[in-house]
């Protein structure tokens, strides 16, 4: 009896001991709007492994000052693995949040729930030089709302919305205009490091009349995921592993990219489940034994392809990537609805299939013809592409250039191409069609079966011309120009 008391004594003890470290680290409110709420069970395991978690609840500050500095004080200050809370309401926040080494989990009580507003002007700018990232081939200074420079662990993102209101501006960058960089960028710096986003919503709004002309609306990019970006070997991935998630989110009004993967190596990529609209196109690309899902996404995007995985025709020695893009509804406008780019190494083992495309009328831009519903370009031999639904206005269905593949089962009769239900230019692939699906055969070896043949002069050169205007493009985008 008498040794249990005393081992009751020592553990209340031990345990106030542990409450007071944990209430002792700094981790205090901040306007009377931050809580710093001690997890018994984090704090027992000693040590820097407390789990720490923080409430934070809106301030009413509209200047964006308040809100920005408790969320960075949280994620300055949280132990690794704990959870900051951004409670029901609305933040307002007037400069990018730098977290260097937050590890953990920040959530918000819902997206239409906890809303964040970022806060600018032409007067009060939202400084466009708070996002740094090392190795960047583009030209630009930046600003984000969350910027995570050297994620070497785990993070998870969830629950909440971030607006851009009607005359929000930044300062000039070196692109000429008024635009946020991202909502969310991610470097990663570090073997294993993993993201996931869910349950987001993400709206931008219309961009700077004076600025670039390709921008319709800002940010520019919606969320970021970037491996190490040494610009003495760009773009070839640096780091392994890691697993990259995004589910459940609603990204609108972006001007180039609404979501980046790129230089990746040994990583899990999954794309689920979630909902795009004015954007011009998500992207995947410097891959390097990766292994790729693009599953049940709704897209209406404009004048770039809409999921586009490509090597974007660097070099890039490493293992083959896994890509399935399975049961995603695209409608777009201009271009191509699933473009897969030209590889140089490192190549695309790809299923595409179970899919929606639309080609929804004319580029809003101008840039572009509305090429195929699928387009596969150099190098990505041997894939899959089966049963898969392609219709609107097209110059073709379906626009092959690389060899070695299986088409069957895709339902062409919606589409209304321009020139045939196919264009081949590669060679050695099995096509099944149906009665009324036609094909240009410009490859050697090709095994047809219930397609007709069109004869006719050579649409080559349009197809060259609309990738050189591409590559025009994205040269003046890399460039700064």
């Amino acid at each position: 009896m008498k040794s249990t008391t005393a081992f009751t004594r020592l553990f209340v003890i031990i345990l106030v001991f542990n409450f007071f470290s944990c209430s002792d680290n700094g981790l205090e409110p901040a306007n009377g709007s931050l809580q710093s709420v001690a997890m018994l069970n984090g704090c027992l395991q000693g040590g820097s492994t407390l789990n720490v978690a923080y409430t934070i609840t809106p301030s009413g500050d509209l200047s964006g000052v308040a809100d920005a500095n408790n969320i960075q004080f949280a994620l300055d200050n949280v132990n690794p693995g704990g959870t900051i809370l951004l409670k029901n309401g609305v933040f307002y926040v007037n400069r990018t949040i730098v977290a260097p080494s937050f590890i953990g989990t920040l959530k918000g009580a819902g997206k239409e729930n906890t809303k964040i507003v970022c806060v600018g002007n032409n007067n009060v700018p939202f400084l466009n030089d708070q996002i740094h990232i090392s190795g960047n081939p583009y030209l630009i200074r930046g600003s984000s709302l969350f910027f995570f420079p050297n994620l070497i662990g785990s993070i998870s993102v969830s629950d909440f919305s971030a607006t851009l209101p009607a005359g929000f501006a930044t300062e000039d960058d070196d692109f000429g205009d008024n635009n946020l960089i991202s909502f969310i960028t991610v470097n990663l710096a570090g073997d294993g490091a993993s993201t996931s986003f869910d349950n987001l919503k993400l709206t931008g709004t219309a961009a700077d009349p004076d600025g670039a002309y390709w921008y319709f609306s800002q940010p520019a990019w919606g969320i970021q995921v970037l491996g190490d970006r040494n610009p003495t070997d760009f773009p070839i991935p640096s780091y392994n592993g890691g697993r990259h998630a995004l589910t459940n989110t609603d990204i609108s009004k972006v001007g180039i990219q609404a979501t980046v993967y790129e230089v990746l190596k040994n990583a899990t990529v999954e794309i689920s489940g979630n909902s795009y609209s004015e954007i011009k196109q998500t992207i995947y690309r410097y891959l390097d034994g990766c292994k790729i899902s693009i599953a049940k996404n709704n897209m209406k995007t404009f004048s770039w392809g809409a999921i586009v995985v490509t090597q974007e025709s660097f070099p890039m020695p490493g293992a083959s990537n896994s890509v399935v893009i399975s049961g995603n509804t695209i409608n777009t406008s201009g271009y191509l609805p699933i473009e897969i780019g030209t590889t140089n190494g490192a190549d695309y083992k790809l299923l595409i299939e179970k899919n929606t495309l639309t080609n929804d009328g004319a580029d809003p831009l101008g840039w572009f013809p509305n090429l195929a519903g699928i387009g596969i370009f150099n190098g990505n031999d041997g894939a899959v592409v089966r049963n898969n639904i392609i219709r609107g206005n097209a110059l073709f269905g379906i626009l092959q250039v690389s060899n070695g593949a299986t088409f069957i089962g895709n339902n062409l009769e919606g589409i209304n191409a321009l020139y045939a239900s196919y264009a081949l230019f590669g060679n050695n692939n099995t096509v099944v069609g149906n009665s009324t699906a036609t094909v240009y055969n410009f490859g050697q070896g090709n095994i047809l079966t219930g397609l007709t043949k069109v004869e006719g002069i050579s649409i080559g050169d349009l197809i060259k011309q609309a990738q050189a205007k591409r590559k025009e493009i994205l040269d003046a985008l890399t460039t700064g120009n």
